[in-house]
């Protein structure tokens, strides 16, 4: 596959860009000029063909010149250059929503300042509850047009839901939800697997929605392609498989290569060179294959309950994820469904194993009811925590990020995984 921007896209691909009536490269539909931008009003439209890209006189509406990708064999324009989502939904739409609509956007849909200030104090609140597998803690609205695309993914998927509820008003706040509840689906395998047809009706019902409330001129490029993304998703698996998060973290790998602004491919090849001679194996993996992690971080002062003792750890690490005894490490879920806040690793003497010292909740409902349960997707709403107690560290089954909410906390599963 080859991933772009919209830009990119139409630059390698000679398409319209963006703003262009025919910008769309998944379906045939003409836009309309509306409050200054092109809009596409219509849900149903004639998907494009492989065999459009490559008839420039049957398209000189769409395409302006031929593609060098086009000497590539068996090469498929339509389905093999899917939508990004982290341009297409977190730099686009949820931007678009936050920034340009609620935080700064013109009335009627602008937050009054008392709201604006509410949700910006609620961000901020969180910083100390997010776990250290993200690189951003959350910033107020009124930082909200810096910030990057892992920090509206963050707002989308983990703290918006949260710090919306009972302030954003109900059809808005069910709104982004049902955006909210789309992506989790397509970013997790498992989800996708289950629940596919239900994202794209979500999606459409997205949509359908966003020109109800906000307005048709609302239903730009960004806004239309969400119709289109679910297609990608059944091509090439889960949006993770094909969003551009990868390759804008390793641009950080690289400029660390660079050590002056002129021959920087050159110092890249030369480092990358210099690097993979002196590497002469990959990093050996310490965790166990029988019990799949690794213990860290040695200490002798740790909550015991019975048959427990030393030796004690603050952390074990997973393939995937590590659960510490700090305060944003220390939720995940066990194999049967048990939430547990962990507050120790000890060595029990009567199972000869390693296991877990923390407390469970005892509260365990849905957070959210519309447009399903969150419970579908491992959302819970939590609260009383249990007494003591120890369960073997092989019965972990996923980490999970633990906001403060009212009375209690929203737990909700890490979904991305960045490479």
């Amino acid at each position: 596959m080859f991933l772009f921007d919209a830009v990119a896209k139409s630059s390698v691909l000679y398409c319209k860009g963006h703003s262009g009536y025919y910008s769309c490269t998944k379906c045939k539909q003409k836009g309309i000029y509306i409050n200054d931008r092109v809009c596409f009003p219509d849900l149903v439209s004639e998907p494009r063909t492989n065999e459009c890209f490559l008839s420039l006189n049957e398209n000189n509406n769409f395409l302006s010149g031929v593609s060098i990708l086009g000497d590539i064999p068996n090469i498929n324009f339509v389905s093999d250059i899917p939508l990004d989502y982290m341009h297409l939904i977190c730099l686009g739409v949820v931007k678009r929503l936050v920034v340009q609509t609620w935080a700064f956007g013109p009335i009627p849909h602008k937050l009054c300042a008392r709201d604006f200030n509410k949700i910006s104090l609620n961000l901020e609140s969180l910083k100390q509850f997010i776990p250290s597998d993200f690189a951003r803690v959350p910033r107020g609205l009124s930082e909200s047009k810096r910030w990057k695309a892992t920090e509206f993914r963050q707002f989308l998927l983990y703290s918006g839901p949260v710090v919306l509820k009972n302030v954003l008003p109900p059809t808005k706040y069910f709104h982004f939800l049902s955006l909210h509840v789309a992506i989790v689906i397509l970013i997790n395998k498992k989800h996708c697997d289950t629940y596919l047809d239900y994202a794209e009706q979500l999606l459409e019902h997205f949509v359908k929605s966003t020109k109800i409330i906000y307005g048709t001129h609302y239903l730009s490029h960004n806004f239309h392609n969400l119709l289109h993304i679910v297609d990608d998703v059944r091509k090439h698996g889960c949006l993770d498989k094909f969003s551009n998060f990868s390759s804008e973290n390793y641009l950080y790998y690289i400029k660390k290569l660079i050590r002056k602004p002129s021959d920087v491919l050159e110092q890249i090849i030369k480092r990358i060179g210099e690097i993979e001679k002196h590497i002469s194996s990959p990093k050996n993996c310490n965790l166990s294959d029988k019990n799949n992690f690794e213990m860290g971080n040695p200490h002798n002062d740790g909550v015991l309950v019975n048959n427990c003792g030393g030796p004690q750890y603050k952390t074990a690490k997973f393939i995937d994820f590590s659960i510490s005894i700090n305060k944003k490490d220390c939720c995940c879920v066990l194999k049967n469904n048990i939430i547990i806040t962990a507050e120790n690793f000890a060595f029990c003497s009567s199972t000869n194993e390693f296991v877990v010292v923390g407390r469970c909740f005892e509260t365990v409902q849905d957070f959210y009811d519309q447009p399903c349960n969150s419970s579908n997707f491992g959302i819970f709403f939590v609260k009383n925590l249990s007494d003591l107690n120890y369960w073997p560290i092989k019965y972990i089954k996923n980490k999970l990020i633990k906001l403060p909410y009212t009375d209690g906390f929203v737990v909700l599963p890490l979904l991305h995984h960045d490479e």
